[in-house]
């Protein structure tokens, strides 16, 4: 989801004298609320050697950001290869999961081995079935297996744009040690690497300074973006400021 914001205000500066440059300051500042895989946008028309002030803050999720002549929806999609390695300790009756964000396409190579404790559970769910699951219930996951001592195996039965989770239930009387390697594809990830300004998967982005380059006057933009892919939170604060700079004349 996408959202176009209207900028905050705006302010002219009169010359002194004929020969002085006037400027008009557009202004975007605000704190919102940004939920996972939505974006916050604008743009205005500049000019070479018209300029652009910025600073964005998020709380508690990373975000990405972006300075463009081209709009948000124009970026290109990318396919990232990532890999995690992590061991889980998991109480009696208790369960441990790793969770992902993934668009069609994607797939999860998942190897783990119980290094102490009894044989455990291993299923392959999304939200909703993870959360009937936790209320009692019986879902049908995309995998599961009972009593296992470890498993490996590739997951690319991913028809739909969710998050996905896998989980390891420990259902004994004693605790369990869980040794896991994951590693995974995932497609369709924005691609801000074309942005002239681009940062991804970051708290803050500094108060910076962009200056439109020569051949390039059209509509500037910037977008800020909450990637799912970075965090399972629903939605993150951002406060931010922008600031374009215009010639008057």
């Amino acid at each position: 989801l996408g959202l176009v914001l209207l900028p905050f205000f705006a302010i002219k500066l009169w010359p002194f004298n004929n020969n002085e440059i006037t400027y008009d300051f557009i202004t975007y500042r605000s704190t919102e609320t940004l939920y996972f895989d939505g974006n916050y946008s604008g743009f205005e028309y500049l000019r070479v050697g018209d300029e652009i002030s910025y600073s964005v803050q998020s709380n508690p999720t990373p975000i990405s950001f972006g300075i463009w002549d081209q709009p948000f929806e124009k970026l290109p999609t990318k396919t990232i290869h990532r890999g995690d390695y992590f061991q889980a300790s998991i109480g009696s009756k208790e369960y441990y999961y790793y969770s992902l964000f993934l668009r069609p396409g994607s797939s999860i190579f998942y190897n783990f081995t119980v290094l102490s404790g009894n044989s455990i559970e291993f299923f392959i769910a999304n939200g909703s079935d993870l959360y009937g699951w936790n209320q009692g219930g019986d879902p049908n996951f995309y995998y599961y297996i009972n009593n296992t001592l470890g498993e490996f195996g590739n997951f690319s039965n991913i028809y739909k744009s969710q998050d996905y989770y896998l989980i390891w239930n420990n259902e004994n009387l004693t605790n369990s040690t869980v040794n896991c390697v994951i590693n995974y594809t995932a497609t369709n990830v924005y691609d801000f690497s074309v942005a002239d300004v681009a940062y991804e998967k970051v708290y803050l982005v500094p108060q910076e300074n962009f200056t439109v380059p020569f051949g390039r006057s059209g509509n500037w933009s910037f977008f800020i973006y909450y990637d799912p892919l970075f965090s399972l939170e629903q939605s993150t604060t951002i406060t931010y400021s922008i600031i374009y700079k215009i010639r008057d004349n």
